[in-house]
């Protein structure tokens, strides 16, 4: 696989012996060739899996499972696979599979599968801001080489110290660091 962006050049001649897939999937995520695309496959296939996990839920309210197990089975067999690695692939959700996640999650609060209502967007955020934190009060933390330099500077109270980033796409922007510095001056 050959992650690119935008450019014209053509691609390096494949290796011998070696098939070039479109797609890998690391630790549960799946990244596509295109960086663009690469909320497209991965979260088809979390769709597909909730969904037919809901059937392992639905069957358990027949039995008489209360709301409380409901919900703690939609937690732990749905919601979990739903936001692993929510950090690393959510830079790539557009409102249309946003609108698909919510969709499950609105159906499940209907169902009686959850005790309150969640918003997939409120769920980023909150995992954002949970790894934005560790990473900024912990100097020996594996992801502070991703932060940019601090500023020189003071000009004004930013509710942080680095020197933000240029944007040049809003893909971009969407990256984890550029959007907890955007989002959480």
């Amino acid at each position: 696989m050959v992650i690119r962006g935008k450019i014209t050049r053509p691609l390096p001649a494949p290796l011998p012996m070696i098939v070039r897939k479109s797609w890998l999937k690391i630790l549960g995520v799946t990244f596509q060739e295109n960086p663009s695309m690469w909320a497209c496959m991965h979260l088809d296939e979390l769709m597909s899996e909730a969904c037919s996990r809901m059937y392992i839920i639905r069957i358990c309210k027949y039995y008489g499972f209360s709301r409380k197990e409901l919900d703690l089975l939609f937690h732990s067999l749905i919601l979990s696979i739903l936001v692993f690695g929510i950090e690393v692939w959510g830079c790539a959700l557009y409102s249309k599979y946003l609108s698909q996640v919510d969709k499950v999650l609105k159906r499940a609060y209907k169902y009686g599968y959850l005790m309150y209502q969640v918003s997939i967007v409120d769920i980023l955020n909150n995992k954002d801001r949970d790894l934005w934190e560790k990473i900024t009060t912990d100097p020996n933390h594996a992801l502070q080489v991703l932060l940019p330099p601090s500023r020189q500077l003071e000009l004004r109270n930013r509710g942080h110290e680095y020197e933000l980033p240029r944007v040049r796409t809003e893909r971009f922007k969407r990256v984890f660091v550029n959007r907890c510095l955007f989002n959480f001056i």
